[in-house]
């Protein structure tokens, strides 16, 4: 199926920022990854992930847009998928936009 243009310039976007995060601290995207197998359970945004992820020493990469970069692989791995729901920001540059909320479907 093919994209439209404004998908494939936001997953051109997140491809940029994740190889970007990794060219600064060698396999984020791999940690990043790894930190979300291990600690995402019941219902979290990318948020909340980030947010723990950083507080428990995965470093911030040189723009948010990575974390994207690796929730779709974890949904394309078939580990998280979406509910259908959003909840407000916690951060406030993001001004309490909504943010998709995930569930864990893998182990």
């Amino acid at each position: 199926m093919s994209q439209l243009p404004g998908e494939k310039l936001r997953d051109e976007g997140i491809d940029r920022a994740v190889k970007h995060a990794d060219r600064v601290e060698p396999d984020w995207a791999l940690n990043a990854l790894d930190y979300v197998r291990a600690n995402a359970f019941g219902e979290f945004t990318a948020e909340d992930i980030r947010l723990e992820a950083e507080a428990n020493g995965i470093p911030n990469p040189p723009h948010e847009r990575a974390w994207g970069g690796v929730f779709v692989k974890a949904r394309t791995e078939g580990f998280i998928k979406p509910t259908g729901h959003f909840r407000p920001a916690k951060h406030q540059k993001s001004h309490r936009g909504p943010k998709r909320v995930w569930v864990r479907v893998a182990a």
